[in-house]
């Protein structure tokens, strides 16, 4: 195979943990963005008031009571990013997961495939056969866009 050549195959058992840190290497300052997204929302900022507000008359201290509902937002926001990003598809079927393999045999990439119906319209990919499956989002962003195509 040739060193520019690019092939897909299924992941070995040995390429999870590179695997797993190549998805949180990819999402990293999406986190972040999410976090501040979902932490700057009126209903959010409205919450957060409310729960500052009870907290001061528990707490001595203003800042704490500022702070706390706050630091327990966004901890909570980013442990469950992390959980929702940081796992894989079940192995085997055409689910995946599998990896973009370059010819010298490093693994550069991620796929995971999963069957269902063919919606959606144009896009590059479309271009080339794959159809949009839908995907999944936060606080109306869409995050992560879903293809397939019948091989």
């Amino acid at each position: 195979m040739a060193p520019s050549h690019l092939s897909v195959r299924e992941m070995r058992e040995d390429e999870k943990a590179l695997v797993l840190e190549m998805l949180k290497a990819g999402v990293k300052d999406t986190e972040n963005r999410v976090a501040l997204h979902a932490l700057t929302r009126p209903p959010t900022l409205l919450l957060l008031a409310a729960a500052s507000s009870g907290l001061r008359f528990v707490l001595a201290s203003f800042a704490l009571a500022l702070l706390l509902p706050v630091l327990l937002a966004v901890v909570a926001l980013k442990l469950g990013l992390r959980a929702r990003w940081g796992s894989l598809p079940p192995p085997g079927g055409l689910g995946g997961p599998w990896v973009a393999v370059r010819g010298s045999g490093d693994v550069c990439g991620v796929l995971a495939l999963a069957p269902g119906s063919h919606t959606g319209d144009g896009g590059m990919l479309e271009s080339c056969g794959y159809q949009a499956e839908g995907g999944w989002g936060c606080m109306g962003y869409t995050l992560v866009r879903e293809f397939s195509k019948d091989l």
